[in-house]
């Protein structure tokens, strides 16, 4: 079970680093990620 935390984690970095590199807003259903700072949004 804390690997996969530890995975989807290291996944939802990259998907933040990739919305920030392109100058997006990452848009998400998972309240988890959307508490990460940057630009994220809740749908």
């Amino acid at each position: 079970m804390a690997y996969r935390h530890c995975t989807r984690t290291l996944f939802y970095r990259l998907l933040l680093a990739q919305a920030l590199s392109e100058g997006i807003t990452l848009l998400t259903s998972d309240a988890r990620l959307a508490e990460y700072p940057g630009p994220i949004r809740e749908v």
